[in-house]
């Protein structure tokens, strides 16, 4: 009976924890790869950073690159070369559509934007991206938040 409570209470744990979900930020240009994410309640969405300088920022869907109050913020993480020695982890919580985008001057414009959980329905990806290159980008005034700096693949910091 109790290596049966045992068992039941690791498989309860490693449930909890959930996927990693890898997002490249500008490894390829001005794009998260990939923009579009779908991840569970517990999973982690950990951003890696590529030259030069790259951010990952919330915004609500109607205001395309700024900063949503209390949202996601990496601040900026500049690379020379290769890739970050840390990632940006964010924890999912629910099922929610998460935008985010690059903060970094033109990038958010140029279509550097992407969505956790996107919706499905007018409000894609694809009219955020649209209604993104009239917009003109801001940053949070504030620190990180919503997320912390880990070691890559160290897991769920749940």
């Amino acid at each position: 009976m109790q290596l049966t409570q045992i068992s039941t209470g690791l498989l309860f744990a490693a449930a909890a924890l959930g996927a990693i979900v890898s997002v490249d930020v500008g490894e390829d240009g001005f794009v998260y790869d990939p923009d579009t994410i779908t991840a569970a309640p517990g999973d982690q969405v950990q951003f890696t950073f590529y030259p030069q300088n790259h951010s990952v920022i919330q915004a609500a869907f109607d205001s395309p690159c700024n900063p949503m109050s209390g949202g996601i913020f990496s601040g900026f993480v500049p690379v020379d070369s290769g890739k970050s020695s840390q990632v940006f982890a964010v924890d999912i919580k629910d099922t929610k559509p998460i935008w985010l985008y690059c903060g970094q001057v033109q990038h958010c414009e140029s279509g550097m934007v992407a969505v956790i959980n996107p919706p499905s329905g007018v409000n894609n990806l694809g009219t955020f991206k649209s209604n993104a290159k009239n917009a003109k980008a801001s940053v949070p005034s504030s620190g990180i938040s919503g997320g912390s700096f880990i070691s890559p693949g160290s897991g769920n910091s749940i």
